[in-house]
């Protein structure tokens, strides 16, 4: 079982037991299934940030109470040249000498097609 859900998982029932509630009164208060409240806190389910929301309103907590106890650690340093900021992406394609369309032309340096041209095809 993956630390996350079974850490939300934990937080769950302990949220409902406070609120002396059954798995099936919790989900007729936050409008989901019983057997999601089951399987939520099986931990064999993830929660989607709209099922924490309804299951915080109808525990009457906030929904940061059922992600107490949550941690995650990012990985590794990123890959060299990935995701570059879009300013980056400018410099370094000005430095390489790249230019855009010049007027007249396509996206991939093609010729725009005429008034003769675009007639044409709507002739066919």
């Amino acid at each position: 079982m993956d630390a996350i859900a079974w850490q939300f998982a934990e937080n769950l029932v302990i949220a409902r037991k406070r609120a002396h509630l059954s798995q099936e009164e919790l989900g007729f208060r936050a409008n989901l299934h019983r057997t999601e409240i089951g399987q939520l806190e099986r931990g064999t389910r993830l929660a989607r940030i709209d099922t924490v929301v309804k299951l915080a309103g109808a525990l009457s907590i906030a929904p940061g109470d059922l992600m107490t106890g949550m941690k995650w650690k990012p990985g590794g340093v990123a890959r060299p040249g990935k995701f570059k900021a879009a300013h980056e992406q400018a410099e370094a394609s000005q430095a390489r000498g790249a230019r855009s369309p010049s007027r007249g032309q396509g996206m991939k340096g093609q010729p725009e097609p005429t008034s003769s041209t675009r007639e044409a095809k709507s002739a066919l």
